[in-house]
């Protein structure tokens, strides 16, 4: 399931928890991992991750979101991922509540 190969991936390279869901404590900084969307063309799998980056301040938020670029785009490395494309990223900030997030969208490629 490449939902538990990234989370298990991205827990073990970055400095903060990963999850797939919001905690019920949203204190500090933490990722979220979330698939969008996901496909299958002559048995060769696709999915599309969403990753939150949540942090105690806009440019925290922003750093976090660097840190896990290009933690998605060493992906590579895992021998089930044979593609990790960047598909861009956006300030999340959630202004109500002054959560500060970033988000990141990929693209992964996986046996």
């Amino acid at each position: 399931m490449i939902e538990k190969i990234l989370l298990t991936y991205l827990s073990g390279v970055l400095s903060v928890p990963v999850y797939m869901e919001i905690p019920e404590d949203q204190n500090g900084e933490y990722v979220v991992l979330t698939k969008i969307g996901g496909d299958m063309t002559n048995w060769i799998r696709r999915a599309t991750f969403e990753v939150l980056c949540v942090s105690t301040s806009l440019l925290k938020a922003a750093e976090l979101c660097d840190l896990v670029k290009a933690a998605m785009d060493d992906a590579i490395t895992l021998p089930e991922i044979s593609k990790s494309r960047y598909a861009g990223d956006y300030n999340a900030t959630f202004t109500a509540a002054k959560s500060y997030r970033y988000k990141a969208v990929y693209e992964v490629t996986y046996y």
